[in-house]
């Protein structure tokens, strides 16, 4: 995932450099600020998950239950 978010960013830059496309090198950004942001909430929340079996959001303290595990084929 994370590579992804860096070939994001790369061709955001691209754009910028290469072709002078502002607009279009902000879009590209911003997917992949939204990309990495969702990226790292899920392992986060994955994480508090496995290791307390809680996870907060503010005040609020949230309740964690594994329902199955999905095994590789």
């Amino acid at each position: 995932m994370i590579e992804v978010v860096c070939l994001l960013i790369f061709i955001s830059v691209v754009l910028y450099a290469l072709f002078d496309q502002g607009f279009a090198a902000a879009i590209v950004l911003c997917g992949a600020f939204w990309l990495s942001g969702w990226y790292f909430a899920h392992t986060t929340v994955a994480t508090e998950c496995e290791r307390l079996g809680k996870f907060y959001v503010g005040k609020n303290v949230y309740q964690c239950s594994k329902i199955e595990t999905i095994e590789d084929k």
